[in-house]
């Protein structure tokens, strides 16, 4: 073989590589932003209470547990300083009864389960269907909290939220 065959042959190995490469990263990223939209669901659980507008106390095996929704942060209504607390968080707070109230419901988890304050993070569908996070949203009460890694369903919020505030829904109503 001579000098001119073999840098060929390098080259093509080089090629084959490199190929390589690019496929296994394509695929590596797939996987984290391709993630399918529903994930395993866990219930069914009884809600025990509404806490505030984004946060409930469900009965998860007997253990009444604070459940943060992903996704979505209210305005406060039961903050420990008063001071934090408003009108608005009180209607989201007593909008969030209203969805919630005689339900039980299926959790659904993201990568990160459990938030600095110890509350379960979670996506919370109602057993009627009623996907919890997104229907506060899209009636116009919370604002949008995307929080990386916790994703999975952004862009549907996302959507629920816009189409909320340009049709003056729940808080963003124009006076």
């Amino acid at each position: 073989m001579n000098a001119r065959e073999t840098r060929r042959l390098v080259k093509r190995q080089y090629n084959a590589i490199f190929f390589a490469f690019v496929l296994i990263f394509a695929l590596i990223a797939l996987h984290f932003y391709l993630r399918p939209e529903a994930g395993p669901k866990e219930g069914l659980y009884k809600i025990d209470y509404v806490s505030d507008g984004d946060t409930l106390i469900v009965d998860i095996e007997g253990e009444k547990k604070f459940v943060r929704l992903i996704g979505i942060d209210c305005p406060e209504s039961v903050h420990p300083d008063e001071t934090k607390n408003t009108p608005e968080g009180k209607l989201a707070a007593e909008h969030t009864r209203e969805l919630a109230a005689g339900h039980s419901c299926y959790l659904e988890y993201d990568s990160v389960t459990i938030d600095d304050y110890g509350r379960t993070l979670a996506y919370v569908w109602l057993d009627d269907g009623t996907f919890l996070n997104e229907q506060i949203l899209a009636d116009g009460y919370a604002e949008l909290l995307t929080i990386p890694p916790n994703v999975r369903y952004s862009n549907r919020f996302q959507k629920a939220y816009h189409q909320a505030r340009e049709e003056g829904k729940g808080l963003f109503q124009k006076n």
